[in-house]
């Protein structure tokens, strides 16, 4: 993990955990059932639940991109920031808010340093900063060497990073950000680098690793590291989507669900990583992540900056001896890299170039389509019955999550983003290019 030249720091080395759970291929038969129900209670039990105030991954609760409403001027002006603060380096991670704190990455573009930040909520005060040292390696244009959202729950945050050698995994302190544990998964080999997120599933932390070599998902111990259960996956082309824990009824047991141009949509048993079911329906590259609305899972592919093929995909029950299918083939205009968002009945496809389209989730109906104009790679989020999507160019747009097009308001910001905005404690994060602000009304 070093630079020529430069000593390793002991406290990001590469050293890997050791014994604790086998992977699945590696279970004793006569043992499995009663480890199996073991494990299964345990990522059916909820930790520590994240309250109404937090926003502790990408894309929000559930990763469905929706909150309830709150006080924000519309249209605003910087004069509405309740704080602004300038960033040590650029990237292109969302916030994670949970505790009235927020948390993010930045790079150093010069040396590939990962630069994890921890601020109030309220005010802005930064309360710790860790460096990671890291290299300099070839990425697309528009990536960043802290591309990868963190996730937070009540005791650690966790994050993943690249080099050229490593793909590590870490938990770090909440207080300090000191490192409780961490992984090394071996090299990172994808022609624009790297770029998805971790999932929290229960007690276990989901890994996605599909690259241009070796490919795996894999489930790690939330308090240890350790490795649950490890998946081998076909490499075609590296995606870039964050796992979607989908539950089908909240009664019903969590799937993992991944995409990626190797498999399609593929749903796992978070308790051993069996396969649930699959579908291949991509030839082209999967970078938005896969996302739930009105029963079914949307998911995408792309190429040259334009989504190629979008798809609504009933999914399968094995239970049932029910195979999954395409329930909608979306036509037109086509998100790439900006997931869709709902609204009860109503979905909402947000496209690259800035064509929004509204469809009927019950019939998939379009009901409308319009230009907002713009750039896009953050994703839109639904705050209340409003959805707001930011541009590269330093736009935010919003548009009311109805069933008849209005545009709400345009909104200005400092510089453009390719991040997906946060909300909490009565505000909205923003992270642009350099700089992270805050508008809204912070609660008491």
């Amino acid at each position: 993990m070093t630079r020529a030249g430069r000593k390793q720091n002991p406290q990001f080395g590469p050293r890997r955990c050791s014994g604790g759970l086998h992977e699945a291929s590696r279970w004793r038969a006569p043992r499995r059932a009663c480890w199996f129900l073991s494990l299964l209670g345990s990522v059916l039990a909820l930790p520590a639940a994240a309250c109404s105030d937090d926003w502790p991954q990408f894309r929000g609760p559930g990763g469905l991109g929706e909150t309830d409403a709150i006080e924000l001027p519309l249209p605003w002006t910087e004069n509405d920031f309740v704080w602004r603060v300038n960033l040590p380096g650029k990237g292109h991670s969302s916030p994670a808010v949970r505790g009235g704190r927020v948390y993010l990455t930045a790079d150093n573009e010069a040396t590939g340093d990962l630069i994890v930040l921890a601020y109030s909520a309220r005010d802005g005060k930064p309360l710790w900063r860790k460096q990671i040292p890291g290299n300099t390696y070839k990425l697309h244009q528009f990536n960043s060497y802290s591309a990868a959202t963190p996730v937070v729950d009540e005791k650690r945050l966790y994050l993943n990073w690249t080099t050229r050698e490593s793909h590590f995994v870490a938990a770090m302190n909440l207080d300090d950000g000191s490192i409780v544990w961490q992984r090394d998964f071996g090299p990172f080999s994808a022609q624009h680098g790297a770029g998805a997120s971790l999932a929290l599933c229960g007690d276990l932390v989901i890994v996605p690793n599909d690259q241009d070599g070796p490919s795996f998902c894999a489930a790690l111990n939330r308090e240890t590291g350790e490795t649950v259960w490890k998946v081998d996956r076909k490499s075609v082309r590296a995606a870039y989507g964050t796992p979607l824990i989908y539950r089908p009824n909240p009664t019903a047991t969590p799937q993992v669900i991944l995409s990626s141009m190797a498999h399609g949509l593929t749903s796992l048993n978070p308790a051993d990583g069996a396969l649930n079911w699959e579908i291949s329906l991509f030839t082209f590259r999967t970078v938005g992540s896969p996302t739930a609305a009105g029963g079914a899972i949307l998911a995408g592919c792309g190429e040259g900056g334009s989504g190629k093929r979008f798809v609504a995909v009933a999914p399968g029950d094995a239970a049932q001896g029910v195979e999954p299918k395409v329930a909608h083939d979306f036509e037109g205009a086509l998100p790439y890299v900006p997931i869709p968002v709902a609204h009860g009945k109503l979905v909402f496809l947000w496209s690259d170039a800035g064509v929004v389209s509204c469809y009927q989730v019950d019939s998939w109906k379009m009901l409308w389509r319009e230009r907002v104009g713009g750039k896009y790679f953050a994703s839109p989020i639904r705050v209340g019955e409003n959805i707001f999507c930011p541009s590269r160019e330093g736009e935010m747009v919003v548009l009311a999550a109805a069933p008849e097009y209005r545009l709400v308001a345009r909104c200005p910001m400092p510089e453009g983003t390719h991040a997906t905005p946060a909300v909490a404690e009565g505000m909205m994060f923003v992270r642009t290019y350099g700089q992270l602000f805050a508008v809204g009304k912070p609660r008491p």
